[in-house]
């Protein structure tokens, strides 16, 4: 992108709550190519992907924002054509690069030989290889897309068949001295290319346009390793009845929440969003494309990708979802520590405005307008109404110019706001 809100940011801006900003002068902001991956420790942002300078600096797919000013990685990767870095993992002083390329580069050797990851002391500012890297079983290069930590260990997904000399399908882990498949020699890893890993408790989750069979039967987009067998989460991820693909996955309180390319995550509709509470999945909202990334904020998820309606609104590229609101199926992802009713919005309004309130436990919920001589004007709310917040559209209809009364009551909780109807 070149348009970040209204300000103009070539492919990297940052959201400070209330607007954009540039990461560089406004002539020598941002990434000049493409941006696939960001990696924040502290103040510093690391930054892959396919480009040439960032900023004014040369910086060969992977360059490093300090809060001030770019700087370079090396002298960084290349040594093919349509090299780019997919991901990046920080262990201890380690930084480790995984995507499409030859050779790395430094002051010291300009062209060491790495097969698509490598690791960039950050004391020596040297580059490392990670014995012969990974690669196709036919011996060309392969490709990395994930990367996650677990202590020492660094799990890595994406396309290829050998990691150095050992068979790995797609999965493999370095262990700081060696490689190895996830699971052990023998171990088949998952038909396809990873796009994501993410390591919990003692198991790794594992996304992307990958197929598993697990007695037999083949499960899409999304599958674990559980130290000792792979299983499936409630079932499988489709599209159209075809094999369906998950991009990104992130955790909050005990849930897991994807996103990618699927209108069904096992036996539930859902598009492109969804989330598992340890049994079922659960519908989000969706959005009218493809998902490619989330990341936890607080109680927000932020959300990108390739869509420009989320939850039934415009939104291009990216959006938010609150964690503290109902989700579509009438379960909370968490839900509020305290009742709340919230001024309307916007107000004064004519002849629509909406109506937020937040409630800790499940119980019957009464929102009613009134005037100012409190004589009774509408009932937006007469249900039973699980925990979490809510959001009720308030039209006017034919009520005249003036100051009217929301008022809430729900669990021997009462509440009232005012609100001006201008005409």
């Amino acid at each position: 992108f070149s348009i970040a809100g209204s300000t103009f940011a070539k492919s990297i801006a940052k959201w400070n709550g209330s607007d954009w900003e540039t990461l560089g002068t406004a002539a020598e902001n941002g990434i000049t190519g493409s941006v696939e991956t960001l990696l924040v420790d502290g103040n510093e942002v690391y930054v892959g992907g396919h480009f040439g300078f960032a900023g004014s600096v040369e910086a060969y797919h992977i360059a490093k924002w300090d809060g001030a000013k770019w700087s370079a990685i090396g002298i960084g990767v290349g040594g093919v054509s349509g090299a780019s870095v997919y991901a990046l993992e920080k262990i201890d002083h380690y930084l480790y690069v995984g995507g499409y390329f030859a050779i790395v580069g430094d002051a010291v050797n300009n062209a060491l030989p790495a097969n698509s990851i490598a690791r960039f002391n950050l004391m020596t500012n040297r580059w490392e290889a990670l014995g012969n890297g990974l690669r196709r079983s036919d011996g060309f290069l392969g490709v990395v897309n994930a990367l996650a930590r677990d202590g020492n260990l660094l799990y890595v997904g994406g396309r290829f068949g050998l990691a150095d000399i050992e068979p790995a399908q797609n999965l493999a882990v370095w262990n700081q001295q060696s490689w190895s498949a996830l699971g052990g020699p023998g171990n088949d890893g998952v038909e396809g290319t990873v796009a994501v890993i993410k390591v919990q408790a003692n198991e790794v989750l594992v996304g992307g346009a990958i197929t598993k069979r697990i007695n037999g039967q083949p499960f899409h987009g999304f599958v674990k390793w559980n130290g000792t067998t792979w299983q499936a989460f409630g079932g499988t991820i489709l599209r159209k009845n075809e094999p369906g693909y998950v991009m990104d996955v992130i955790s909050y309180d005990g849930k897991l929440i994807i996103g990618g390319s699927f209108d069904q995550a096992g036996h539930t509709a859902a598009s492109n969003l969804a989330w598992w509470d340890g049994a079922e999945w659960h519908d989000l909202g969706g959005t009218n494309g493809l998902v490619s990334s989330l990341v936890l904020s607080g109680n927000r998820i932020m959300i990108g990708g390739g869509f420009t309606i989320a939850g039934g609104t415009a939104s291009v590229a990216m959006a938010q979802y609150d964690l503290t609101t109902t989700a579509v199926d009438g379960a909370p992802l968490v839900a509020p520590a305290e009742y709340a009713l919230f001024q309307n919005y916007p107000n004064p309004f004519n002849p629509t405005t909406v109506i937020a309130y937040q409630i800790p436990r499940p119980g019957m919920v009464t929102l009613k307008i009134y005037d100012m001589l409190g004589r009774e004007k509408r009932t937006l709310v007469q249900a039973h109404q699980p925990a979490g917040k809510h959001e009720v559209a308030f039209e006017a209809g034919e009520l005249a110019s003036g100051v009217y009364v929301y008022r809430v009551q729900v669990n021997g909780f009462v509440s009232s706001n005012k609100m001006l109807l201008v005409r």
